[in-house]
C-alpha cells in the first residue's frame, strides 16, 4: 500500500505541476487543480487515499496471482 500511496502521491503532483505549467500559465485555463503537496483533509487527499487502496489492492492481486502462477 505504500507503493500504491507513492505512485498516486506522484501522479497527482505530476498532474498539478503540469496543469499549472502548460495550461494555467499559458492562459488556456483559469482553473488550477489543487495542491497536493502537504497532507490535509481536502477532496484532492481524498481521491489520493481513494487511489492508493485500489492500486494497493491491485499490486497485492497480481503478486498472488503470480506466486500461483509459479507453483
Amino acid at each position: 500500500f505504500y507503493l500504491g500511496l507513492m505512485l498516486a502521491y506522484g501522479l497527482a503532483n505530476a498532474g498539478n505541476d503540469f496543469s499549472l505549467e502548460q495550461v494555467v500559465k499559458r492562459g488556456w485555463a483559469t482553473h488550477e487543480l489543487p495542491s497536493v503537496l502537504r497532507p490535509a483533509p481536502t477532496p484532492a487527499w481524498g481521491v489520493i487515499l481513494s487511489a492508493t487502496v485500489i492500486i494497493g489492492v491491485l499490486l497485492l492481486q497480481a503478486s498472488r496471482s503470480s506466486r500461483q502462477a509459479e507453483g
